[in-house]
C-alpha cells in the first residue's frame, strides 16, 4: 500500500486524514456488505455504482490494490458476470482486514 497521498495530505492537516481514515475504517466494511447484498439481487447497475463508489475512496487514500479489484468487480457487474463478481466481493473480503490493520498502524 502506498501511503504517500495520505502522507502529503497529513503535512497540511493531520485531522482531516484522521478523520478521512476513521471514515474509511468504518464504512468500508459497510460497502463490501452492500456489494455482497446486489449481488444477492443481480442488480449489475447498482452493483457497477456501488463498486465505482468504493474504487473512488480507495484511490483517494491510496488503496490503490484495493481499486483496482474494485475495478474488476464494476467491469463484472456491468457484463452481468455475477460468478466473477462473486469472486471479486471474496477478494475484497480478505483484502480489507489487511487494509485496514495498515491504515490502522499509519495512523
Amino acid at each position: 500500500m502506498d501511503f504517500s497521498r495520505l502522507e502529503i495530505l497529513a503535512q497540511d492537516d493531520k485531522d482531516l486524514v484522521t478523520t478521512l481514515v476513521g471514515i474509511f475504517m468504518e464504512q468500508g466494511p459497510e460497502f463490501i456488505t452492500e456489494i455482497e447484498r446486489l449481488l444477492g439481487e443481480k442488480d449489475g447497475e447498482a452493483l457497477k455504482k456501488e463498486a465505482h463508489s468504493l474504487k473512488g475512496v480507495c484511490l483517494n487514500l491510496g488503496l490503490d490494490d484495493l481499486a483496482a479489484i474494485c475495478k474488476e468487480v464494476e467491469g463484472y457487474a456491468l457484463a452481468e458476470d455475477f460468478s466473477s463478481v462473486k469472486t471479486g466481493i471474496t477478494q475484497l473480503k480478505n483484502d480489507m482486514p489487511v487494509v485496514l490493520e495498515a491504515l490502522k498502524k499509519f495512523l
